[in-house]
């Protein structure tokens, strides 16, 4: 038997407010949300609502007998939520209806499809998530953006799981075939429904127009057309029409008669005619065997050619396109939801239509609503937004300074919650076990500094011991190793959390694993033996230190070249404060899954490294330079010792006192 499936399309683009050069990097407002909301309100009132009520009356009147499908964009969800809710429920009303069929499409009807097949993959499966949260459902059929299509584009809807995709009847592909043939993808199982463009044409772009040669556009006339333009085979002829939804009251306004062709059509094609209505998952499941069609270049349904050019044509559009090839492979790993919001809704193809210079275009989703006075102007407009767009990539550490994507072991924006936070707390867990190596290096070196410090005492008592240059070479050369094996353990303790995290965040990246609790698990055990495994390191690197430094067969460097080594309390301290930066990568995970009472000790913790390392970081000149019989003596008579120091003090305050009161005198003098 004969089928019609009518398809409706629901999309609002979101508008670009003024963005003037100047607002670059001060302004992350793009969109004018007065037109935005202006605009559905407008749509709603004087279509879909009437529409949703005429579709209500026909279900009733007509049961499941009379049959339609939805294309809504993300988009226009997103819109409807924020602006118009009572809208969106009156959908979800409509949508709930047995006789209702949802349709993917990618999110923000953008030009991924033709850029980055991940990324379009990405916001397809994006969409059908939000179906099935609004509606309840998902859906097994896909319409692509403009109905692009090719054999590249077909094999990606079919590894996402689709069993049809809908696209365009479009002459060049077909030539001397129908459009009235359910046919398939020629490698993939991916079922190819075809729009009927001069039909669908009648009633989007022709339906008021007296000029047009099939006005006026009435049921019956619709039907006969049908009839005639059917292809003759043994399983029967599909017609397939795809227009907007707004149609009905918006590109047609109600006096044309819209509402009354559509309220008759089901009786028309129902009674007599041959045709019953027919979903196009219906079709896809027909038995039977299809043939084959290739489509070795993109089509869609804008403009008689069919192609790209409406969106890809001149330098303007080329650039644009090519900006967002740049950007979509760091799309893939960014995790921060507002910078992905903001690539779904930059990259729609209104932007690119709008900088079309066929001015001649019959698509009114393009002509109908342009805001700008010329191409070059809304070029201008976007490419400021663009601008700042990318500057908050670079900000973000996404994209380098040249634009190109810079890759972070990081959790997809797909992961579910109870995943991520997960690994956040894994992650916090990591940055907790580098912190302890980084105490324990700074309790190994203050230990350290203790033994050194014991050493330069002994020297003091037996300033009279001379040592040889080429002991005290070695001497140097100890304590060189010293440092390095210090540097070491503290980069080994860094790589080892790292490597862990790492662990734990592609444990993460299995978020299709039914049980979460499962991952969380794996999680916890992998921070627990890094945790374990890096305390070994420093602590075996603490001993080593401790040992090498008190050693008692050591022979140490003649006085006076101590006295001019760099401190080495000092060097430890630089060392605890490299651990310390080294540390810094993991210490921001997320806000939801830090204890208050683990930041609270980590923040006290922090503030007592520091004060420890700016007292290690004190030369120690003062306890290692015995150079004069007079400092001997000042070492056997302390108290004598603070008497003199005293009384030096005191006479050089007095002194630099009296020469500022000269100073002062001489320059009133000079006034």
């Amino acid at each position: 038997m004969d089928s019609l499936s009518l398809v409706f399309k629901i999309h609002h683009p979101f508008y670009l407010r003024t963005y003037r050069f100047f607002d670059i990097g001060e302004r992350h407002n793009y969109y004018d949300d007065y037109r935005n909301k202006y605009i559905l309100k407008r749509f709603s009132e004087r279509s879909y609502y009437q529409a949703n009520a005429l579709m209500m009356r026909l279900f009733e009147r007509y049961g499941e007998k009379f049959k339609v499908s939805f294309v809504f964009s993300g988009n226009a969800i997103d819109q409807m939520q924020w602006y118009m809710p009572e809208l969106l429920e009156d959908f979800k009303r409509v949508v709930a209806c047995p006789n209702v069929e949802l349709v993917a499409t990618d999110y923000s009807v953008s030009a991924s499809s033709v850029m980055d097949k991940e990324v379009w993959k990405r916001q397809v499966e994006s969409h059908n998530r939000r179906l099935q949260e609004v509606f309840g459902r998902q859906a097994k059929v896909l319409a692509g953006t403009q109905l692009l299509y090719d054999d590249g584009i077909g094999k990606a809807a079919a590894e996402m799981g689709m069993t049809g995709m809908l696209t365009e009847g479009a002459k060049p592909v077909l030539g001397w075939k129908s459009p009235h043939v359910v046919y398939k993808h020629p490698t993939e199982n991916l079922k190819l429904i075809l729009r009927d463009g001069v039909l669908s044409e009648d009633i989007s772009l022709r339906f008021s127009r007296k000029d047009s040669g099939v006005w006026p556009v009435t049921a019956d006339s619709f039907v006969e057309r049908m009839q005639a333009g059917k292809a003759d085979l043994q399983g029967g002829s599909h017609v397939t029409l795809y227009v907007n939804y707004a149609v009905m009251g918006e590109f047609q306004e109600k006096e044309s008669g819209i509402f009354d062709f559509f309220e008759a059509l089901p009786d028309k094609v129902l009674h007599g005619s041959g045709f019953c209505f027919a979903h196009l998952e219906e079709l896809c499941a027909l038995p039977g065997e299809n043939p084959a069609l290739h489509v070795p270049f993109t089509i869609s349904d804008v403009d008689e050619e069919r192609d790209l050019t409406a969106f890809y044509a001149n330098d303007l559009q080329k650039d644009v396109m090519e900006n967002w090839r740049r950007v979509c492979p760091a799309m893939l790993h960014c995790s921060d939801p507002e910078l992905q919001k903001d690539f779904r809704f930059l990259t729609g193809v209104e932007n690119l239509g709008f900088m079309s210079t066929k001015y001649f275009t019959e698509t009114p989703s393009i002509r109908y609503l342009n805001p700008y006075d010329s191409p070059y102007d809304a070029y201008i407009n976007y490419m400021n937004v663009w601008s700042d767009f990318v500057g908050r990539m670079k900000t973000g550490g996404w994209v380098d300074e040249d634009g190109k994507p810079v890759e972070k072991d990081i959790l997809s924006d797909f992961v579910p919650d109870s995943v991520r936070k997960a690994v956040d707390a894994a992650a916090y867990a990591a940055s907790d076990v580098v912190d302890s190596a980084a105490d324990a290096l700074a309790g190994a070196m203050n230990s350290v500094g203790k033994a050194v410090k014991g050493m330069f005492s002994k020297m003091k008592k037996n300033r009279k011991a001379k040592v040889e240059e080429s002991d005290a070479g070695a001497a140097q050369d100890k304590a060189g190793a010293v440092k390095d094996f210090v540097a070491e353990t503290a980069e080994k303790a860094g790589q080892a959390a790292k490597k862990t995290v790492r662990k734990v965040k592609d444990l993460g990246q299995k978020a299709l694993d039914p049980d979460v609790d499962k991952i969380a698990e794996k999680a916890a055990n992998a921070m627990d033996s890094a945790e374990k495994a890096v305390r070994r390191v420093v602590r075996k690197g603490a001993e080593a230190v401790l040992k090498a430094v008190e050693d008692p067969e050591e022979k140490m460097p003649r006085q006076k070249t101590a006295a001019k080594r760099p401190g080495t309390r000092k060097k430890a301290a630089v060392a605890v404060s490299d651990v310390k930066a080294a540390s810094q990568e993991f210490d921001n995970p997320a806000k939801d899954s830090v204890p208050a009472s683990a930041a609270k000790k980590r923040a006290a913790r922090g503030k007592a490294a520091e004060k420890a390392a700016s007292e290690e970081a004190k030369p120690i000149s003062a306890v290692s330079k015995p150079a004069s019989p007079k400092s001997a003596k000042t070492d056997s008579k302390p108290a004598s010792s603070a008497k003199t120091v005293k009384k030096s003090v005191s006479k050089t305050s007095t002194t630099s006192a009296a020469s500022e009161s000269k100073t002062g005198r001489s320059r009133k003098k000079a006034e």
